[in-house]
């Protein structure tokens, strides 16, 4: 087959119903193309399914949110080709590809589109990602799924989480050996590292990244309270304006305290020590 979509029945808030409902659509336009996976019942069973079905299909077509993006990404070959279709949350890469504002938009585009070499960030010789965060980042998320399942909705469950986890955030300081630069960081808040300009709905947090550049885009935020504030305001309106940026092969974080290490949108885990390096053209996608 041409294309195939492999649909996380749990990312987002469609019912898995509603999910069919759209994808069916979608595969109308690629033709040739069949959807598997919304009838998986675990992230494991979901991570197996996509990399079965990314060995026979031309193009991987991989609908869900960032989090489900990246699940397949580090379970199928390298040599896989994927496309994106946005159905979660954030939905960063959705903005960092510049995909449509529809899923039949972006199957057409789909469709029509290239094949573009892809730069990804390797987190401690582990995952891979487009996107991760050490620090606050990750409570912040934590936070914004708790006001999710409240009812509220993407900017604002996002917006009042990063507020109110600002608030109670003890930040700590951390050592950095940026590629081979040792640099010292006191009343840290989050450090960034990115190859997507924008967040979640849309948040322009690095407008240099590029995601073919080969590098890290590093940004150490330090700032006072008003400071990330102001930061995090400005981001929602045009361009992150706060923390210190830097372009730049490796990274490696040690921090005084237990940070959690936030990848692609889901946290990952709670460490003191996080090493990140550079996977040149290593994804690619057809968008």
């Amino acid at each position: 087959m041409r294309y195939g979509i492999i649909a996380n029945p749990k990312s987002g808030k469609l019912s898995i119903d509603d999910k069919r409902i759209i994808l069916e659509h979608a595969s109308s336009i690629l033709q040739d193309c069949k959807i598997y996976g919304l009838d998986t019942c675990s992230a494991e069973e979901f991570r197996s399914c996509a990399d079965e079905v990314s060995r026979k299909v031309g193009t991987l077509v991989v609908a869900g949110g960032d989090g489900t993006l990246h699940d397949v990404i580090n379970s199928v070959s390298q040599e896989a080709l994927l496309s994106y279709l946005p159905l979660g949350s954030g939905n960063a890469i959705k903005y960092a590809l510049s995909l449509p504002e529809t899923i039949s938009e972006t199957a057409e585009q789909i469709k029509k589109g290239n094949k573009h070499s892809l730069d990804l960030i390797l987190c401690d010789n582990s995952k891979k990602t487009f996107v991760a965060d050490v620090g606050l980042g990750g409570y912040i998320m934590n936070e914004r799924e708790k006001n999710l399942h409240k009812g509220k909705k993407g900017r604002l469950a996002y917006a009042l989480a990063s507020v109110g986890q600002a608030l109670e955030y003890e930040r700590g300081n951390a050592t950095v050996v940026v590629d081979n630069e040792k640099l010292s960081f006191n009343n840290i808040w989050s450090f960034v590292l990115t190859k997507i300009r924008c967040g979640g709905y849309g948040l322009n947090v690095m407008p240099k990244a590029r995601l073919d550049d080969g590098y890290i885009h590093f940004l150490a935020i330090d700032s006072n309270w008003l400071e990330l504030f102001y930061g995090l305001t400005t981001a929602f309106l045009g361009k992150n304006k706060v923390g210190k940026y830097i372009a730049c092969k490796k990274v490696q974080i040690v921090t005084s305290k237990k940070e959690y290490l936030e990848i692609g949108g889901d946290v990952d885990r709670k460490d003191t020590n996080f090493v990140f390096e550079i996977l040149p053209g290593c994804l690619q996608m057809k968008y």
